[in-house]
């Protein structure tokens, strides 16, 4: 076994650690909760991975723990996919073992089982399960949990492999705060996680006061801070009042801004960050302008909702939360196509957001800009990138490496959703495309099409999506680039 081969199964053992801990905490809520039975399930989740992590890190040991190479990005495509077979398997066994509901039975079928944990650790929160509220608490709060975890989790990985991405850094190409964060910062990883927990903290706090019941505060705040769509109710927010709708857009923006700069204020006190930040500026202006915008689309169209649930869904769909307000499949086609666009652009880089990432989209346009109008000065550039004056070559090479990013993501979207209208019967070309956006940007927002009943193919087809957008296709294009390299090689 090669030194690399050896340096990538070392590091998935590490990340296997993470469902064996989650399920360790969940025995804790079942138990608390009364839900004993639970507990074996968790049980076995908590021995497969600590066991199979364990094993990976001691059969595997390195004489060079800092080695990095670009097969590093398989650790990060095969640690996702682990994770989530580990992670479905309470909801499976608990399908068929625990006292079932209704909701509870749906897993008795591994695909929507899988589908689930997936979702949950990508963040994306559609889901399989017709009445969340009908699940135990010990599984909404496995649920929630995978979601909390898996929002900073692609952060953490960005930084913990940021050696092997740099030989493909056209991948890396809208993380630039956090490469930057990287390098300034004494232990970022663990800066991030502490500003990342006192954040939940106080989203779960928000929920609270604005009169949101305890569990359900904790569950949704969690879930908020990561970007992750699940909810505990059994209508998502509908039920919920103003003052916790605002909340929870406050909630929904906090999650998809860059937590780098979130670490600066609260470590280097640096108050003006966000406003110095370009990403940051066309984050707002995309909330404030699209929001207005969706305002007056479902106002003319009579869509039902209040103002207030407009700019709820928009800021959902912007920062690719999925939280939703409204029965969003009555909504007219025109309202469901700029919601599909907003989750195609997603939030900001170093967010727990998906999406193609406002930095990469900020790019794009600022150089259709340039070449309508004309002009090449460096000057024109300097707001594109922050106030650096960059030479040619840099800025091409930024344009570059935001344009093959926009076309993996677009080509991804435009697969799935073919995928889709072929495998999917009676559901319209913009139903499916609004279902695949929200699978690839990690959204969860849903126009129905998601649901227990939907068979296995198109199933696979969104899991798929999942993966992909939460790895923002980085992983998968790594394993291509290293698979032809390999084979270059031995050819």
């Amino acid at each position: 076994m090669s030194p690399q081969t050896k340096s990538v199964l070392h590091d998935l053992g590490g990340i296997l650690y993470a469902p064996g801990l989650i399920a360790l905490s969940t025995i804790v809520v079942a138990l608390v909760a009364g839900e004993h039975d639970l507990v074996p399930e968790l049980g076995v989740t908590a021995a497969l991975s600590l066991g199979t992590g364990w094993g990976l890190r001691r059969l595997c040991r390195v004489d060079e723990p800092d080695l990095r190479s670009p097969l590093e990005a398989v650790t990060v495509a095969v640690a996702w996919i682990a994770c989530a077979v580990l992670a479905a398997i309470p909801l499976y066994l608990a399908a068929h073992d625990a006292p079932v509901t209704d909701t509870l039975a749906v897993f008795r079928d591994p695909w929507n089982a899988l589908f689930e944990s997936m979702s949950a650790l990508t963040s994306t929160g559609l889901s399989m399960a017709p009445d969340p509220s009908a699940l135990p608490r010990a599984l909404q709060w496995w649920r929630t949990v995978l979601e909390w975890v898996g929002g900073m989790g692609v952060v953490i990985l960005a930084l913990t492999f940021l050696e092997s991405y740099a030989a493909h850094d056209d991948l890396l190409a809208g993380e630039i705060n956090v490469a930057e964060f990287a390098e300034q910062a004494e232990h970022p990883a663990r800066r991030l996680w502490t500003v990342y927990s006192v954040l939940s903290v106080v989203c779960i706090g928000g929920f609270w006061a604005a009169g949101m019941p305890l569990w359900e505060a904790v569950n949704h705040g969690l879930a908020g801070i990561a970007t992750g769509g699940f909810t505990v109710t059994s209508d998502g927010f509908q039920s919920y009042g103003p003052a916790i709708k605002a909340v929870g857009i406050g909630v929904m923006v906090l999650g998809g801004m860059d937590f780098a700069l979130h670490a600066r204020i609260a470590f280097e006190q640096d108050w003006f960050c966000f406003a110095k930040d370009a990403q940051t500026r066309g984050l707002m202006i995309g909330l404030v302008g699209g929001g207005l915008l969706l305002v007056g689309v479902t106002t003319l169209q009579d869509d039902g909702g209040t103002a207030l649930d407009a700019a709820f869904l928009w800021a959902s769909a912007l920062a690719t939360c999925g939280f939703s307000s409204v029965d969003l499949p009555s909504w007219s086609p025109a309202a469901l196509f700029l919601l599909t666009a907003a989750m195609f652009v997603g939030a900001a880089a170093g967010s727990t957001g998906g999406g193609l990432k406002i930095r990469r989209v900020a790019v794009l346009l600022k150089t259709v800009v340039w070449q309508v109008r004309k002009r090449d000065d460096l000057r024109e550039r300097r707001y594109l990138y922050e106030g650096e004056a960059l030479d040619d070559s840099k800025a091409f090479e930024l344009v570059r490496q935001a344009a093959t990013l926009a076309v993996a993501f677009m080509v991804s979207l435009v697969i799935g959703t073919l995928a889709l209208m072929l495998t999917v019967d009676g559901r319209s070309g913009l139903d499916l495309l609004f279902e695949a956006a929200s699978a690839l940007g990690a959204v969860g927002l849903s126009s129905d099409v998601t649901g227990p009943d939907l068979a296995a193919t198109p199933k696979a087809v969104l899991i798929t999506l999942m993966w992909l957008g939460r790895l923002e296709v980085m992983a998968a294009l790594m394993i291509v680039v290293a698979a032809l390299d390999r084979f270059r090689s031995d050819g």
